[in-house]
């Protein structure tokens, strides 16, 4: 299933559906441009830990998933469920107030409201004078990756979408859709950037791998590579990381995979603050359980599709590692375990 990429969900299946009412963009939830933020190095990691934050909250990364996952035939509603039927029916809305096309739009506008604090801390770091130059490089990095991992996300989701770099805040409401050959042009040369701006063989800071490292923008440039068909490339950069076996490698415990700081992990995005113990809202979703007594009837929404079940071989051990079942009334739900 997962191994030396990215363990977040990347999904790439492009919905179905036109994304031209979702062009105008709202204004930022979260910003960051304030001279006081780039005052000192300690103001600004604390702004890209705001981000951080941000990421796990951001629709696009996480519940979004279920979503995709949904219309990609590999998930589906344990019963009729108006917050995911039209998805698993391929009958997205784009009528205002259907819950469809308020959860694409929230795919949308987080997507962009990330994008718009990547360009902001890029933007305030490159004007600060309080900053050396090769911090200046090294969170300029941060923020390329930051930039592509989410232009990644809308390219493989819409296809065409309007591709802004800058914080504009007027240009940018009212840009027009760019080719999607574009945006991934865009997402290369980021991640290249990238690549060149931040350390090698810098060590997760505190053993944690929440944070951007050149391996994390290797690991994506490589998926970058698969998606566009260059083999050899996606071959040579993948090996980069692969060959790190003092950082890296596969777990024979299949139960250890999804932990945190899990070996396998090249970049993990942190629950809230870096709290482990909250749930995501995947993990809402996923997780099937009985009503305590005296109630009855089973907590959680979703279950694995019966094409997804059946894709696995019988000596796959991820089947029976990472997917539970619970019966009820004489019918069994499989759910995703891990």
């Amino acid at each position: 299933m997962y191994r030396y990429y990215i363990s977040v969900l990347v999904i790439g299946l492009c919905m179905l559906f036109s994304c031209e009412d979702f062009v105008e963009i709202d204004t930022p939830n979260y910003q960051i441009a304030s001279e006081d933020v780039f005052k000192d190095e300690e103001t600004v990691h604390a702004a890209l830990q705001g981000i951080y934050n941000q990421l796990r909250v951001a629709f696009f990364t996480g519940a979004a998933s279920i979503h995709v996952g949904i219309s990609g035939n590999l998930i589906k509603p344990r019963i009729a469920d108006a917050l995911y039927d039209s998805f698993y029916q391929h009958e997205v809305g784009i009528i205002e107030g259907e819950q469809s096309s308020r959860d694409n739009q929230r795919i949308w506008s987080s997507a962009y409201n990330m994008i718009y604090l990547a360009n902001s801390l890029m933007e305030g770091v490159d004007k600060s004078s309080a900053l050396t130059e090769g911090f200046k490089q090294q969170f300029r990095g941060k923020g390329l990756f930051i930039r592509a991992f989410t232009y990644f996300y809308l390219v493989n989701y819409y296809g065409d979408v309007p591709l802004l770099l800058t914080t504009d805040y007027t240009a940018n409401a009212t840009a027009p859709r760019t080719p999607q050959e574009e945006v991934w042009i865009q997402i290369e040369q980021d991640l290249n950037e990238a690549i060149d701006l931040l350390e090698s063989n810098v060590a997760y800071p505190g053993e944690e791998r929440f944070r951007i490292t050149q391996n994390v923008a290797l690991a994506l440039r490589s998926r970058v590579y698969l998606y566009r068909e260059d083999w050899t490339n996606a071959e040579i950069f993948s090996s980069r990381l692969i060959e790190q076996t003092g950082t890296y490698e596969i777990l024979s415990d299949l139960d250890k995979v999804f932990l945190v700081n899990s070996r396998e992990a090249i970049w993990q995005i942190s629950p809230l603050g870096g709290q482990p113990s909250i749930m995501t809202a995947e993990g809402q979703a996923y997780n099937l359980s009985l009503f305590p007594f005296p109630l009855s009837g089973i907590v959680g929404r979703i279950i694995v599709s019966d094409a997804l079940l059946n894709s696995y071989q019988s000596t796959d051990k991820r089947s029976q590692v990472w997917i539970n079942s619970l019966e009820y009334e004489g019918i069994q739900f499989p759910y995703i375990y891990k």
